[in-house]
């Protein structure tokens, strides 16, 4: 059953009975693990995260977040109400923290950089309010500018996955598991009968079985973004799981990304804002700027038009000016989708004198699942190709590392250095399957790169 959290009565209660989510503890933890070990390393990548950082487990169930975070070297604290679950959750993260609380109103530890909820955890909130209080709960234990990731099932999500009949077991029973949604109530249930293992045929198996149903609340995105607002968070994301994270089968299932509602000026001085020297509209009009039918292609909300803009409005003087000077041999290539074929328009004209060769820069749809800091990496090493007047045509290997340590240097100087380094860790662990960034600036997009070349000779 896909929860990991229970709008509980209090934790005095539980303590004296074991609700249905500890009883259904042991299922969950051998069959419904998948999504946070899924979820784990795009958090990281996406993110831009690094350990040591402190994380708080929101709705933590039988901790497998907790399990892949602390692996990979996050101090991970977690909350759930269900004592059952977190029994379970501390064999499987034994180095993260537990507590057992409701996420609404259990006094939280305070400045975490970065909390998550996976896996619908927060639908399990169907009264009036109670969304607002754990959201607000949580703010308050975030830093000034910390982070609360989560997903939801979104309307399109429930009419695709939560109907039929479905069956689980742990080592004492048997579950059979009917699914129903009600889109005029917005109520999911799951409606669960449990059956002792090796019994369902014997006279006394009527007398032992079970039946639980454990309900969630759909919420509408802007439901969600007005309770954020009323919580405190003052930037709020929102990511469909398939589309934009790739997670496969996860089509309507929301990840929302909201930013602490800490003042501007208190923002500016925890994270200080590389100062831009220049404005869009000056890099329209000086022609570096992807013409308007790439950006309609792209879409507005495209990140990698965002990471596009960012390093043009922040390049020095003295590259920017580089690249004006070579404006009328470049073109953005941004797709909406990846293409298996594409012929390339014909390499723009040479001004009188210059032989720098002409540039087509691709950037591959994948970087919308990436992190700004990533794809602003990728454009601004692009660029600096571009800059250098590098050609990257009928080059031997060294003559190619060479260009690419030259363009690695240039983005550094130019300002990205932290960008630059968050893009090499990544490309260095298979990121799209390429073994080294030189080996990610000169590959094919379709086999191995997020970013491509396709040069010629003006």
């Amino acid at each position: 059953m896909p929860s990991e959290s229970l709008s509980p009565p209090d934790t005095t209660s539980q303590q004296q009975s074991e609700s249905p989510y500890d009883q259904f503890a042991a299922a969950y933890n051998r069959h419904l693990g998948d999504f946070a070990r899924r979820l784990a390393g795009r958090l990281e990548r996406w993110l831009s995260i690094e350990p040591p950082l402190r994380v708080l487990d929101v709705c933590c169930g039988t901790g497998q977040l907790a399990h892949e975070l602390t692996r990979r070297g996050f101090a991970v604290t977690g909350i759930d109400a269900s004592a059952g679950m977190l029994a379970l959750a501390r064999a499987n993260a034994p180095a993260a923290t537990f507590l057992l609380g409701d996420v609404r109103s259990a006094p939280l530890p305070t400045g975490f950089p970065l909390a998550v909820s996976t896996f619908d955890s927060l639908n399990h909130l169907v009264g009036d309010g109670d969304l607002r209080a754990a959201l607000a709960n949580v703010a308050r234990s975030l830093t000034p500018v910390g982070r609360f990731v989560f997903d939801l099932n979104l309307d399109e999500g429930y009419r695709r996955r939560w109907w039929g009949v479905w069956q689980i077991s742990d080592e004492q029973r048997d579950f059979t598991v009917r699914a129903v949604y009600c889109p005029e109530t917005r109520l999911a249930r799951n409606l669960v009968t449990a059956v002792p293992r090796g019994r369902a045929s014997s006279s006394s198996a009527f007398e032992a079985i079970e039946q639980w149903e454990f309900v969630e609340r759909c919420y509408e995105p802007q439901e969600v973004r007005d309770a954020l607002r009323q919580a405190g968070f003052a930037q709020v994301e929102q990511f469909d799981c398939q589309r934009d994270l790739g997670l496969i089968g996860e089509v309507g299932r929301a990840l929302f990304v909201a930013c602490n509602g800490a003042s501007r000026s208190r923002q500016r001085a925890a994270v200080p804002s590389p100062r831009r020297l220049r404005q869009r509209e000056q890099c329209q009009a000086d022609g570096v700027w992807p013409a308007p039918a790439t950006v309609r292609e792209a879409g507005q909300a495209s990140r990698r038009l965002r990471a596009i803009e960012d390093v043009l409005c922040r390049l020095p003087d003295e590259p920017y000016a580089v690249l004006c000077r070579r404006a009328g041999r470049l073109r953005w290539y941004v797709p909406h989708a990846s293409v298996l074929g594409q012929v390339f328009p014909g390499a723009p004209r040479a001004a009188r004198g210059d032989s720098a060769p002409a540039a087509f820069v691709y950037l591959a749809p994948e970087l919308e699942r990436q992190s700004a800091a990533v794809n602003r990496a990728v454009v601004a090493h692009e660029l600096a190709h571009v800059i250098l007047g590098h050609r990257l045509e009928d080059l031997d290997q060294p003559a190619r590392d060479s260009q690419e340590r030259a363009a690695r240097q240039a983005v550094d100087d130019w300002g990205f250095k932290g960008e630059n380094r968050v893009a090499e860790n990544e490309l260095r662990a298979g990121w799209f399957g390429c073994l080294s960034p030189a080996e990610a600036t000169s590959a094919s997009a379709a086999r191995q790169g997020p970013n491509m070349h396709v040069d010629g000779e003006a």
